[in-house]
């Protein structure tokens, strides 16, 4: 039996079972200036601290806190530029938290460099 996993939206804990429902839920963009924005958005301070590709696979925000013209003409699609700006349950983060934003996930890849191997581990 495939083990069910639910998606939530993390502003306002709506779930959604993958591919049952037609409401939206988007992942975090990888672009790290609107992963920047949403990141904001959702005032959840510890997401300033989780790599870009991580929010992106695991993290979401529903349709709910999207402007209606944000989504295409079938109302289903968001555009690369939408930000979450409705709804938002808790006060946007303050700039200054962003020194670091963003992070990335090192490769588990040994580098080589000048006939040395570096390794990065997570």
């Amino acid at each position: 039996m495939e083990s069910c996993r639910y998606r939530k939206c993390v502003i306002c804990g709506i779930r959604n079972l993958p591919k049952s429902s037609t409401a939206v839920l988007a992942s975090f963009p990888l672009d790290p200036d609107r992963c920047r924005l949403w990141v904001k958005a959702s005032g959840i301070e510890d997401f300033v601290h989780v790599p870009i590709e991580k929010l992106h696979q695991s993290k979401y925000v529903c349709g709910s806190h999207f402007a209606p013209e944000c989504f295409n003409s079938k109302g289903n699609r968001l555009p690369s530029s939408a930000v979450p700006t409705l709804r938002l349950n808790r006060p946007l983060l303050s700039d200054d938290l962003f020194a670091e934003f963003p992070l990335h996930v090192k490769s588990n890849h040994a580098k080589f460099e000048k006939g040395k191997i570096l390794c990065n581990f997570m």
